[in-house]
């Protein structure tokens, strides 16, 4: 008698062991692999590299229509500078945490987007578009 209940005993913890075991691991793979699976899959997954040059296009337009309110621009000045900022907007997207963006690397794209808007703009548009940028 005593045999048996501590063979029903074991038998259910065993039962209860190996059931609490299915549910960490997932099917096909030993219990390593899903663990460093879950630690490898990110919370958000990232958006399609379409969703991003699209959003990409979206910030360069409005950052060079920002410009061409406080500036009148002709329509070859628009596009150029809309280029520059498309650009910007380019080289910032390109750092993530693996690639960090520094205060250095930062002022230099916007150094090399001011350089491309001033060769697009007159003299008299540049110093408006300084004006109003240092006051934002």
């Amino acid at each position: 008698m005593k045999f048996s209940i501590y063979f029903f005993i074991l038998f259910v913890l065993m039962l209860g062991a190996g059931t609490s075991f299915g549910q960490t691991a997932q099917p096909g793979l030993s219990t390593g692999h899903s663990a460093a699976l879950a630690t490898k899959t990110k919370l958000a997954p990232e958006p399609p590299k379409t969703d991003m040059v699209r959003q990409q296009e979206e910030v360069a337009t409005r950052m060079s229509s920002a410009v061409g309110q406080n500036v009148s621009l002709s329509a070859s000045q628009n596009q150029k500078v809309h280029q520059a900022c498309l650009d910007y907007v380019k080289a910032m997207g390109q750092h993530n945490s693996a690639n960090p963006l520094t205060k250095a690397l930062h002022d230099k794209y916007a150094a090399d987007r001011d350089a491309r808007i001033k060769g697009a703009l007159t003299a008299s548009q540049y110093s408006k578009y300084l004006a109003t940028k240092r006051s934002n």
